[in-house]
């Protein structure tokens, strides 16, 4: 029966109700300190009927949970993370901790505490799984591995398994235990270098080393390995911070993945083996926000680049949110349609939740169904995990505040366990010592149960064939898989292959193919024989397994899967395109001289837009010379950024001149994605630039032209598009191209024409660190023949880089500065982030009144509530220059549309008054020296071989050639002015007030 038919043969023991037990008090009659306390943690909770909801542990025994495990013994394990961003005065100079919380008396409850381990090596642990004897722990930089060979909870050892990853919560987070015998993780987006435990570069099964700048893989990353430590496979990448993945009995991985904040773009994937995964451009590293040809409509597809050849489809957005951990249920305790599917922990929406997936050709399609729900926004759900009865555990790090290196309470955690019934806690004895028993272990919900049975059954090898072989012979599909794996390795037969590969269950003929893949050098002599499964899902497993095979024989085989796309399937057609990459000459020259392309055929034009062949790209010209309408002709030349050379060049330059009504706008396409590098600038061409220069004039897409053909003499239009105050962004980029061009006397000349055109040209160049700028926009301030209100302009654009600080406030520190001037330069002087700044600047300047200096706690701030639409006037005085409230605002620092349902009122006090508690990742502050020596601070926009562009208050942006800098730095510190000091008390919470009235 289809997941969807259970969904509505169940709807009405679906819908979720408070959880029904005794001693359930009014969530909402509670103050504020009461809701806080553990033992009224369960009135907040709604749980889906048919299930009970208990606190297994909460503090004092446990705080601050990031990830949790539990044993074959049904001992949760957790990290731990008490240091996690903790006042100095407050931490535990020892270290973080791996704790064991065991129910011994078997009531539902913990009742026993462990310290397993703790140590100053181990800062915000972020996984962990047990397997066995060996307890696996990711704290980046390392992954340690501890043995326990007794089982009395103290190692014996502690291993270094990985190491040289970048530290944060967005590096190295957790693992899990797959059906194969092998270890699924994830990296986030920090960082994409892995290295062993001596520190040597790791390379992976394609032969690409993990380590270093020469890496290939983006962004956040899914991969596995064998416990270890070897055989590393990165089984896809460019993720932005994936927190865990999971895997089922078939090798499925689900995952969960976080957007940029602010974008409502947070997403599900099913991760099909070795994909790209599309958070930043594959061939530059540009950030998604860059305007690249053939844009997507809507944010949410932009965010993953989606009309992009070579990246994955989404399965399902979820909007904004802090997608955590996730763990694969393949019980049968919980009801019907929370079995065989993903259950995660989402801390934003304070929700876990499950996703019911249905096959939709070569990929899913997947509906949300909730498992427990809280009134309580303190409720964060940041992990999932399957006990050995087959109940759920729920690690909850309970804060008002959301990540973003912040705990603003770290003395609290909480550990729930959901099951039909909660009143007791019981966990059969596992004994692998023998067959039957390990047979026992592997048909267990509990994957690291699985795993224990996995590993005693390989050791065990041909004496256990037979009863594996009953096992595979069941009706259980899921045991059946199970099974697979360990046959793979045992039976070296034809006849199991053949019967496997041939199943009638699509699931096992899909893991069947895993298992080959993962087990066979030679994959095509078994895949041949199942190419014309009828089953689409089957086929782009068997496209995905070619990946490695190259060979004549594979490339055939390839082409055979080729044959079957129909042009309506893109995560098959991207199947297609992941088995070819690496050998993509080879597989699309196969298909040249087998197939006859037909132009007209959408499959074939499929084929042609994602190969990476160099022979793919005179078909790419003729499709564009075909196409009449932009939106199919822009596809095309979008293909073209994923090919390089000559022939790239050569191709390009034959669409210049083509005798069509939008010969103009096809031509301009064709220049904009030249290299001027290999172009030969022929009358044609030199005919063509001019007609694209006219098209775009006044554009990005003009400045880039100038720029891209060095240009020279478009000075004049370049300093008409600097003073365009409707598209700050080209005109920012045409004052910079104008000083590349050496051509400051041009900006020094108009700055002196008249206040508007004044006021225009300081507004391109805020944020910008160059000498030349910073001498101009000074010039403008000591002239005393323009306007004051136009040299005030000037202070503010000059204190917006770090050298414009440093200038100012040598300029105030002058004799003869203005009095006018002064208030200006102290509101900004007195904001910036550099305290020494702030300090020489009181020496000389009165600095500002500050208001409400003793304020109350946030406790008794707590009590009051606010004037919402005078909070409303306040963001727009105080908040708006950074930050979005939909259109309100610039953006800059992250987008508030949605804040008050990420943060409680307290979080809400504690990000104003203490910014550097709870800085967003992506928004840390970035320091950016030039080898001329200037220096300039803002949030990383993006960053690619090139160059390097920062985002500056006020939704300005800076860009800075590689070429010309000495060196970058990362500070976790926020950019963001302390608002209280300028506040009063009732304006803060008049703010508060506002914000947290910002939902969804």
């Amino acid at each position: 029966m289809s997941k969807v038919a259970v969904v509505l043969i169940s709807f009405s023991i679906l819908l979720l109700h408070c959880e029904s037990r005794e001693h359930r008090t009014n969530f909402e009659t509670l103050t504020e300190d009461e809701k806080r306390l553990p033992q009224n943690a369960l009135s907040s909770m709604q749980v889906a009927s048919g299930l009970e909801i208990e606190l297994f542990a909460a503090e004092p025994m446990i705080t601050n949970p990031t990830n949790i495990s539990v044993d074959a013994q049904g001992r949760v394990w957790v990290c731990e993370a008490y240091n996690y961003d903790v006042a100095p005065d407050k931490a535990d100079a020892e270290g973080d901790r791996i704790v064991v919380l065991e129910d011994t008396d078997h009531d539902g409850k913990a009742d026993k505490r462990t310290v397993f381990y703790q140590g100053k090596d181990l800062f915000l642990p972020l996984g962990i799984t047990i397997l066995g004897d060996k307890v696996y722990v990711t704290c980046s930089p390392n992954v340690f591995v501890f043995t326990d060979q007794n089982g009395d909870l103290v190692p014996e050892s502690k291993d270094i398994l990985f190491n040289r990853m970048h530290k944060g919560e967005h590096s190295t987070h957790s693992l899990m235990p797959g059906p194969d015998g092998m270890i699924y993780f994830s990296l986030g987006n920090y960082t994409r270098d892995i290295a062993d435990k001596h520190g040597n570069p790791i390379n992976d099964r394609a032969g690409i080393t993990l380590y270093g700048p020469e890496n290939p893989y983006i962004g956040g990353m899914v991969l596995r390995c064998t416990p270890d430590g070897k055989n590393v496979e990165v089984l896809g990448h460019n993720f932005r911070n994936n927190y865990e993945p999971c895997v089922d009995s078939y090798g499925n991985i689900w995952q969960s993945d976080n957007d940029d904040d602010g974008n409502a773009a947070c997403r599900i994937n099913f991760v099909m083996y070795y994909g790209n995964y599309g958070f930043l451009d594959e061939k530059s590293r540009a950030s998604w926000t860059t305007g690249r040809i053939n844009l997507e409509k809507t944010i949410q597809e932009r965010h993953w680049h989606q009309n992009d050849p070579g990246v994955v489809p989404n399965v399902l957005i979820t909007g904004a949110g802090s997608p955590a951990g996730m763990a694969y249920y393949e019980g049968d305790l919980l009801p019907e349609v929370f079995q065989l599917v993903p259950i995660h922990a989402e801390a934003y929406h304070n929700v876990v939740r499950a996703y019911l997936p249905a096959r939709k050709g070569a990929g899913y399609t997947v509906e949300i169904e909730d498992i427990v729900r809280s009134q309580d926004k303190w409720f964060r759900p940041i992990d999932v995990a399957i006990a050995p009865d087959g109940s759920l555990f729920i690690a909850d790090w309970y804060d008002p505040i959301l990540g973003g290196g912040a705990a603003a309470d770290a003395d609290k955690g909480r550990i729930y366990r959901v099951a039909p019934s909660v009143e007791r806690y019981a966990v059969p004895v596992q004994d692998f010592s023998t067959i039957d028993g390990a047979i026992r272990g592997l048909k267990n919900a509990n994957p690291e149960t699985r795993f224990a049975a996995f590993q005693q059954l390989e050791k065990d090898g041909q004496k256990t064939y037979a009863a594996l072989k009953d096992l595979w012979e069941s009706e259980n599909p899921v045991f059946r898989a199970r099974a697979l794996w360990l046959l793979a390795k045992l039976d070296t037969t034809q006849s199991f292959w053949k019967q496997a590969l041939t199943d009638n269950n699509v699931d096992i003929r899909i893991a069947a193919i895993r298992a080959v893949a993962l087990n066979k050098e030679d994959v095509v002599p078994y895949l041949s024989r199942i190419s014309n499964d009828d089953n689409v899902a089957v086929r782009r497993e068997i496209a995905i397994a070619l990946r490695y095979a190259n060979t004549q024989s594979a490339a055939d085989l390839w082409v055979k899967l080729a044959r079957r796309h129909d042009g309506n399937d893109r995560w098959y057609l991207e199947a297609l395109g992941i088995a070819s990459d690496l050998h993509a000459d080879l597989y699309f020259e196969t298909w040249l001289q087998t197939v006859e392309p037909d132009l007209n055929k959408k499959s074939h034009q499929d084929i042609i837009w994602r190969s990476r062949s160099e022979k793919a790209l005179p078909l790419l010209t003729e499709l564009i010379k075909d196409a009449g309408d932009p939106a199919i002709y822009q596809r095309y030349f979008r293909a073209f950024d994923f090919h390089t050379g000559r022939s790239k060049a050569k191709e390009l330059a034959s669409l210049i001149g083509l005798s069509r009504p939008d010969q103009k706008e096809v031509a301009a396409l064709a220049l904009q994605q030249m290299d001027a590098n290999y172009i030969e600038m022929t009358a044609a061409m030199r005919r063509a630039l001019e007609d694209a220069l006219l098209q775009t004039r006044g554009s990005l897409a003009f400045v880039r032209l100038v720029e891209k053909f060095s240009l020279k003499d478009k000075l004049n239009e370049l300093l008409i598009i600097a003073t365009n105050a409707q598209n700050s962004e080209a005109a920012s980029a045409a004052t910079d191209l104008i000083l590349k061009f050496k051509a400051t006397h041009v900006l020094k000349n108009a700055m002196h024409q008249n206040d508007s055109t004044t006021f225009l040209l300081l507004q391109s160049m805020k944020g910008k660190a160059n000498s030349e700028i910073i001498g101009i926009v000074t010039s403008v301030i000591e002239d005393k023949n323009m306007s004051m209100d136009v040299r005030k302009i000037g202070v503010e654009v000059l204190g917006s880089s770090w050298p414009g600080e440093e200038k100012l406030l040598s300029m105030v520190k002058a004799p003869g500065f203005e009095d006018e001037l002064k208030p200006v330069a102290a509101g900004i002087l007195f904001n910036v982030y550099r305290s020494r700044i702030q300090r020489e600047a009181a020496e000389y300047l009165p600095k500002p009144s500050i208001k409400g200096r003793n304020l109350p706690t946030i406790k008794q701030l707590l009590a009051s509530t606010g004037d919402r639409d005078n909070g409303r006037a306040l963001f727009q005085k105080h908040c708006s220059a950074c930050h979005k409230v939909r259109d309100m605002g610039a953006k800059f620092g992250p987008e508030l549309t949605q804040i008050g349902a990420k943060l409680s009122k307290e979080g809400l006090y504690r990000s104003i008054l203490y910014p550097d508690e709870g800085v967003s990742f992506g928004f840390e502050s970035t320091l950016v020296r030039l080898q001329d020596g200037t220096e300039s601070m803002g949030i990383l926009a993006s960053e690619t071989s090139d160059e390097i562009v920062l985002n500056l208050p006020g939704g300005t942006s800076a860009t800075f050639a590689r070429e010309k800098i000495a060196e970058t730095e990362k500070s976790g510190s926020s950019l963001m002015p302390a608002l209280a000091g300028s506040m009063t008390e009732d304006e803060l919470i008049d703010l508060v007030e506002y914000l947290a009235y910002l939902k969804r």
